[in-house]
Parts: C-alpha cells; sequence; structure tokens
C-alpha cells in the first residue's frame, strides 16, 4: 500500500467523520479503522520492500520471522475493529434501504421499483440468516415466504407493464 493512499484516506475519512449529520458510531468505527489501518500497511510495506530487495538471504529469514510477528499482533488489533467498520457500514446500508424503500412507495405506491428494492433487501435479509448455521427455520420460512410473495408481485407488475 502506498503510504500517499493511507495518508488521503486518513485525511477524507476525518473529513467525513465531522460532517453533518454525525453518525457517531460509523464515524468512531471509521476513525478506528484508518488508524488501525496506517502501521498493519506500513508493516506490509516493509515486508514487501524485504522480499523484493532479497533481504533474506542476508538474514537466513531473521528478518522475516521478526516481521511476522509484528504483521501477526498487528493484525489482530486490526481485524476486529475492521469487523466492527464493515458492520456498521452494512448497518447505515440497511438503513439507507429501508429509507428507500418507504419512500419510494410513499412516491411511487407499490411500484416496479419498490418491488425491486424490497426483494433485493429480503434476498440479502435471507442470505444474512442462512449464512449462519444456527439459523431459526421458522423465521427463515417466513421471510422466504414474504420473498416469494414480493416476487411474484414484481412479476406481475412487470408483465402488466412491459406486455
Amino acid at each position: 500500500m502506498y503510504p500517499a493512499f493511507i495518508q488521503d484516506c486518513r485525511k477524507d475519512i476525518k473529513a467525513a467523520a465531522e460532517l453533518k449529520p454525525a453518525f457517531a458510531s460509523l464515524d468512531s468505527a471509521a476513525l478506528a479503522f484508518i488508524n488501525a489501518a496506517g502501521p498493519l500497511a506500513e508493516t506490509i510495506n516493509s515486508m514487501n520492500k524485504y522480499y523484493d530487495q532479497d533481504n533474506f538471504k542476508d538474514d537466513a529469514f531473521a528478518g522475516a520471522k521478526a516481521f511476522h510477528k509484528t504483521f501477526i499482533k498487528q493484525f489482530d488489533e486490526f481485524d476486529p475493529i475492521a469487523k466492527k467498520y464493515i458492520a456498521e457500514i452494512t448497518i447505515m446500508s440497511k438503513q439507507h434501504a429501508a429509507n428507500e424503500i418507504k419512500a419510494t412507495e410513499k412516491k411511487e405506491g407499490k411500484s416496479i421499483k419498490y418491488y425491486t428494492l424490497l426483494t433485493m433487501q429480503e434476498a440479502e435479509t435471507l442470505n444474512d440468516a442462512v449464512a449462519d448455521a444456527s439459523f431459526d427455520v421458522a423465521a427463515v420460512s417466513k421471510q422466504l415466504a414474504d420473498f416469494e410473495e414480493h416476487t411474484q408481485k414484481l412479476n406481475e407488475k412487470i408483465n402488466v407493464e412491459y406486455r
């Protein structure tokens, strides 16, 4: 990773975190992410340089062993921060999708766009649910029935409008 890229990301994330309205949990997760990414990127760059310059041949991989310890420590610190950031983005994305569905229904009624947005959100929810090995079969069955009903309504709308 290029140091300038990390610096630009840090600058952009800090600027985004200062925008209003604030999204405190997302902003906090984003700042933690970029602050943890910097040192990890520096280590990765140093490792690349070490191997590109064949330094491992000169030190019998002593540098590689040291890099490995540093990398694992930094990655272990970074991983939960990255997962938290991804989770916050997912929450924000789902909220945005739900708001868009409501706004579309208010503006257009239960249109093709409405059912398209709704079934996309339902498909994502179903996918997330069944990804968990211990998912609730009854709950997923209900979600699947709703999805099938909405998919059928979408098909009906398309057939009426485009035939």
